[in-house]
C-alpha cells in the first residue's frame, strides 16, 4: 500500500499473445468493493480464504495440507486489487516472427508505438 506501482502479466498460449499492464493498484480490504466481490465468489473459493496458516505463509513442506480456520468465513484474508493501467505492452509470438506494439495513455490521449520484439 505504501507502493502503488504495478503490473500485470498475462499470457493466451493459444494465440501466443502475451499482455503486460502497468500502472498504480489500489487495495481493497475489508470495505464495500471487497465485499461486493466477495458475495460473487462460490462457496469452494471462498473457502480457499479459510486455510490456516495464511496464503503465502511458511509451511515445512509444500504439500502440507492447511486446516480450516474455525473462527472466520475467510473475508478478513480477502482482497480486491483495482489496478489503473497506463501502459499496455502487446507481443505477439509468431511462428515465424513476432510484433510487438506499446500503448500509452495521457490523459484521454493514446499515444500507440511498433517496438523491436
Amino acid at each position: 500500500m505504501a507502493n502503488p506501482r504495478a503490473a500485470l502479466h498475462g499470457w493466451d498460449v493459444a494465440r501466443r499473445i502475451q499482455l503486460r499492464l502497468t500502472g498504480t493498484a489500489t487495495l481493497h480490504a475489508g470495505d464495500e468493493v471487497a465485499r461486493l466481490a466477495w458475495e460473487h465468489l462460490r462457496p469452494a473459493s471462498r473457502a480457499t480464504y479459510r486455510v490456516f496458516p495464511g496464503p503465502g505463509s511458511a509451511v515445512s513442506m509444500p504439500d502440507a495440507p492447511g486446516k480450516a480456520g474455525q473462527d472466520s468465513d475467510g473475508f478478513a484474508a480477502f482482497s480486491v486489487i483495482h489496478l489503473h493501467y497506463h501502459v499496455l505492452e502487446w507481443l505477439h509470438l509468431g511462428h515465424s516472427s513476432h510484433r510487438r506494439a506499446r500503448f500509452a495513455w495521457f490523459g484521454n490521449t493514446c499515444e500507440a508505438t511498433w517496438l523491436s520484439p
